[in-house]
């Protein structure tokens, strides 16, 4: 088997599945990294069926086999919104409307994580494990808000004043387990170089609710307070967890992906607001020419400096 063969991109860029067939007896599937390395890959469950039935390469059969996999968890947690075990107060008015909607958004924003997070390139695709954490996720998240003592846990300002010894327990309890899992994913992160690829996407999403923020003063909101939703809070952890050198590490990932969609399912597009308002202001000319104009000229001053830069480097 010639493995140089399987690099269509730059040594150093990312990894590339090397297909192999299915009754071979190198049915131990590899990955290539580099020249003289080689890391053993397996068939994911959806993974296994568009290889089967698609002539598409393995990166691309592998991000579907995620994207399929998440709907999946998607039409579980709205099984669950529509049953009794969930009260009305728990979730938005769930219409066949807004089910085809929040689906939609449900795509959009896992395509984003997904594309940041590379998991489909690096790791094995859906796994059973994956499989049974991401449910646990979405189903057992949207559970635990039933639980009369965890029911009104909203981080927003001061929040801490109201929580009651019981939610301090549970919060101590799964925030020392993400945080020691964490700490795990940061030790793996800088020994496979890879801690400047997680940081850098976690401060893309700071960047992006940090210009939110620029808006809405430019805009003269009111009483601007933040609302962590969970599913902006999972959402940004889970691209930390992307480095799956243990079991665990995965399932972490799952676990905060399936909390992602359960929030957008349960509650749509206000999940991904962090910042609220006490008043709606109509956005004006003066306002909307402002804004556009500073974003396009901070967008000329990069490049003049890129230029600048590559000007001297030449």
């Amino acid at each position: 088997m010639d493995i140089k063969k399987q690099h269509t991109r730059n040594k150093s860029s990312m990894l590339n599945y090397e297909d192999i067939p299915l009754d071979s007896t190198e049915s131990s599937s590899y990955m290539s990294i580099d020249d003289d390395k080689v890391v053993k890959k397996k068939n994911g469950i959806i993974y296994f069926i568009l290889n089967t039935f698609t002539n598409y390469n393995s990166e691309i059969i592998a991000f579907c086999s995620y994207m399929i996999l998440f709907t999946n968890a998607f039409f579980w947690s709205e099984t669950l919104q529509s049953s009794s075990l969930i009260s009305n107060k728990s979730h938005n008015d769930n219409t066949v409307s807004t089910f085809a909607c929040d689906l939609i958004i449900m795509w959009l924003v896992v395509y984003f994580l997904l594309n940041q997070q590379k998991i489909f390139l690096t790791n094995k695709p859906d796994e059973l494990l994956y499989w049974i954490f991401l449910h646990i996720g979405s189903i057992g998240f949207a559970l635990l808000g039933e639980v009369p003592f965890l029911k009104n846990i909203i981080i927003v300002n001061n929040f801490w004043k109201h929580l009651n010894p019981d939610a301090w327990l549970v919060i101590f309890l799964i925030g020392g387990t993400i945080i020691g899992i964490g700490i795990k994913e940061l030790i793996d992160c800088c020994k496979d170089k890879k801690f400047k690829i997680s940081l850098f996407n976690i401060i893309l999403i700071a960047c992006g609710y940090s210009y939110m923020l620029f808006i809405l003063k430019i805009g003269d909101a009111k009483d601007i307070h933040y609302h962590v939703h969970h599913a902006i809070f999972a959402g940004v952890l889970s691209l930390w967890f992307t480095d799956w050198k243990n079991w665990f590490e995965m399932c972490m990932n799952a676990i905060l992906m399936g909390v992602v969609i359960e929030g957008i399912n349960f509650y749509g597009v206000g999940e991904l607001f962090l910042f609220l308002t006490g008043n709606s202001v109509e956005m004006t000319f003066h306002n909307s020419i402002v804004i556009s104009l500073l974003y396009t000229v901070l967008i000329f001053l990069l490049f003049a400096l890129s230029y600048s830069i590559n000007l001297y480097k030449n």
